[in-house]
């Protein structure tokens, strides 16, 4: 039962109890406020794991102090896609917009799974 961390009150901590319950699986959570201070108890071995949204993961372990040393692993535990924006009253782009959103989604979730880890 190694710890693992994730920011607090957010999305995040509820899949990872959601993901390792369903898989059976037990850890001790480390939950902390902040971003950057969970980034730190990662690096600096206060806990096992690292855990946030997809499209958070790769700045860290680029900017981590030994990049090498880590890796991002394929399993998606959850999909949560981050939506965009636009301003009130431009229907015409929000249409724009929603199908491009679309099409990339799509596109993704097509796209054969990535089965092996990917290096920081």
């Amino acid at each position: 039962m190694a710890p693992r961390s994730a920011s607090s009150r957010t999305t995040t901590e509820l899949n990872l109890a959601d993901y390792f319950r369903a898989n059976k699986m037990t850890f001790k959570p480390v939950v902390i406020e902040k971003v950057e201070e969970v980034r730190g108890a990662f690096f600096s071995g206060r806990c096992d794991v690292f855990t946030t949204d997809a499209s958070a993961l790769l700045d860290p372990c680029r900017n981590a102090p030994n990049p090498d040393d880590y890796v991002i692993l394929p399993e998606i535990i959850s999909k949560e896609p981050l939506g965009p924006a636009v301003r009130h009253g431009d229907n015409q782009f929000a249409d724009i917009v929603r199908w491009a959103f679309n099409a990339m989604l799509g596109r993704k979730n097509m796209a054969s799974p990535r089965r092996t880890s990917t290096r920081c």
